[in-house]
């Protein structure tokens, strides 16, 4: 067998029971392969896992690059957060985009009333 064939078989052996409480919910969250990985190259230590710093940020960035307009759902489902806060996001992304000034917007003239 190879090595990936024996991991996975590996894999397939460890039952949820075999977990404890923590680890059962990583491997429901990100997979038993991760699961397993983290028991294997960092036991016995105590992990707390902090929000992401501006993930709120990181998620805006990402409705503003992605967001086609149709996609409102499916971006909703993947940074887990209500469809109407995307369309909330984009919307305001939109109008600050509109509020920037253009490139040659300070290079024209102006014109001083007296």
């Amino acid at each position: 067998m190879k090595v990936d064939e024996l991991k996975e078989a590996f894999i397939n052996m460890v039952k949820p029971e075999d977990l404890n409480e923590d680890l059962r919910l990583v491997a429901e969250q990100c997979g038993l392969d991760v699961a397993i990985r983290l028991a294997d190259k960092m036991p016995s230590m105590g992990i707390y896992v902090r929000p992401i710093k501006g993930m709120g940020e990181i998620k805006e960035r990402f409705v503003s690059k992605y967001f086609t307009g149709s996609n409102r759902k499916e971006i909703a489902l993947v940074l887990g957060v209500s469809d109407r806060w995307v369309y909330e996001i984009y919307k305001k992304a939109r109008q600050e985009k509109k509020n920037q000034p253009g490139l040659f917007d300070s290079l024209s003239p102006k014109t001083e009333k007296e």
